[in-house]
């Protein structure tokens, strides 16, 4: 067992998911049973991998015994396949052989939670292992029990909170590496965008709890009627991006009129009002070679889609190109809200008021962060002076009593070379928290401060994405408020 362990831990790699499939292949082949590791998953145990000829657990309440006497449980049964014997073993934290031997066991033992189970299970009593294997081989359990530790921390960084899916860092990462394998397999794959229709009335009329609650539905319904192998991701707000595995035209088209009608038919808010969605579909390797544009061009459809009505999909053609053109130019921080959009034209005629004003450029753009702060619910603002590309100067204005959010560089650059702002939750400057294990995320508006088509500066607005996440009507006054700005600088 000794050598065994030494190559085990040789070929651990960075993917916490391989290094379970490779500790249940080696539990397997060194007892000669069927070995299952489970993840607790809030009290409702699921199967993370396994190894060996079964495909399900022989006795599952095994798992509820086991975590309620915080110990290996061993059991036997007459199945219908014959008599089956079992063995689970909880895994809390690292342990030490005496935790096993000594009958009065740490008190730790009653309040640390269970991250998940070793289950074996044979047709054969001799296969099957003891408790005194765990002791045994207690180092094995230790690592096992450290590789369940990566795999929900990575789980953590990896999902979205609220919904369940993949969240859009990860679901980049996805989107990439299957590229890649379709590339070398010369297969297609297609990239359909889900957007829930009229979702901010929804917000309106019942409250967040409740467009939550929808969220959370719609997501669970897409699920469920995926197939094995593809992949949901939340994109941000209301917006998911699914990856159709092996899908043609007519194999997308089909999926998404599937999870369109599923969601329709779900009854999501009761009898309280429908909820529909509308789809855009790209495939690959047809309509584009890289995910930006398969992305770009699935959202192209899925604008047309809502455009001819909604709760329908589209597949993407040439002729959208001019339509998406023309849809961005009409890009407005107008919401149809009277008083809202009055006071936002206000908040723009103090600023251009101010950029007039007989005072120096710093205390312009003091003035002007802090009329912004006051106009958009945020909790951090900063402007950075451009000069040739390069940023040369901050002005930054935080809320009392928290820690600044760090800033994302690369999306800093991205508004200075493209002269383009964006809006999203930024999934590449998460930050988890190592003792609960979640993960803290800003929602950002990222504007450039443009005249004469040279960047003078970037606006850059951030809040916690527990909070709220920035609309697209906030990220169209912020494009005007910078275009003021720059006028100023």
């Amino acid at each position: 067992m000794a050598l065994l362990i030494d190559n085990l831990i040789k070929n651990v790699s960075s993917d916490p998911l391989l290094n379970l499939e490779m500790a249940a292949n080696f539990l397997a082949k060194a007892t000669g049973a069927d070995c299952f590791i489970l993840a607790d998953g809030d009290g409702a145990p699921y199967i993370i991998t396994k190894s060996g000829v079964s495909d399900a657990l022989a006795m599952p309440d095994q798992l509820m015994y086991a975590n309620l006497h915080r110990w290996p449980i061993t059991a036997n049964a007459v199945m219908a396949t014959g008599h089956v014997y079992v063995m689970c073993v909880p895994m809390l934290s690292a342990r030490g052989q005496d935790d096993f031997t000594n009958e009065k066991r740490q008190i730790r033992d009653s309040y640390m939670p269970i991250s998940g189970y070793v289950y074996f299970q044979s047709l054969n009593a001799a296969h099957c292992p003891a408790t005194e294997f765990v002791t045994k081989n207690i180092e094995i359990f230790n690592l096992l029990s450290n590789f369940l530790g990566m795999y929900h921390v990575h789980t953590a960084a990896s999902t979205d909170k609220m919904t369940g899916a993949l969240n859009r860092r990860y679901m980049d990462l996805a989107l990439e590496a299957h590229l890649e394998q379709a590339k070398l397999a010369g297969s297609q794959f297609a990239v359909v965008m889900i957007d829930l229709d009229h979702f901010k009335h929804v917000n309106d009329t019942y409250g967040h709890l409740a467009g939550d609650d929808v969220l959370r539905a719609a997501s669970a319904v897409i699920m469920e009627n995926l197939r094995k192998d593809d992949v949901l991701g939340r994109y941000g707000g209301e917006e998911f991006i699914v990856l159709l595995r092996d899908a043609d035209h007519a194999t997308a088209c089909s999926m998404a009129d599937l999870l369109r009608t599923k969601i329709a038919n779900a009854k999501i808010l009761g009898g309280k009002r429908d909820i529909t969605a509308s789809l855009g579909i790209s495939v690959y390797p047809d309509h584009a070679d890289t995910i930006k544009t398969l992305v770009d061009k699935a959202d192209m459809a899925l604008s047309m889609a809502k455009e001819c009505g909604r709760n329908r999909h589209e597949i993407w053609n040439e002729n959208m190109s001019g339509f998406a053109t023309a849809k961005s130019n009409k890009q407005s921080f107008f919401t149809g809200d009277i008083a809202k959009d009055a006071k936002r034209m206000q908040e723009l005629f103090a600023l251009m008021r101010i950029s007039r004003a007989s005072i120096s450029i710093t205390e312009k753009i003091n003035m002007f962060l802090d009329r912004l702060y006051t106009s958009i619910t945020m909790m951090d603002i900063t402007l950075f002076l451009v000069s040739d590309d390069k940023m040369t100067d901050s002005f930054r204005l935080t809320e009392a009593g928290i820690k600044p959010p760090e800033y994302n560089d690369k999306i800093i650059f991205d508004a200075i070379q493209k002269q383009q702002g964006t809006y999203m939750v930024d999934w590449d400057n998460d930050k988890i928290h190592i003792k609960t294990g979640s993960v803290d995320l800003q929602s950002i508006c990222v504007a450039p401060a443009v005249s004469d088509g040279i960047v003078k500066g970037v606006l850059y607005i951030s809040i916690s994405a527990k909070t709220k996440e920035f609309a697209a009507d906030e990220m169209a006054f912020v494009k005007n408020a910078a275009i003021v700005i720059a006028a100023a600088l």
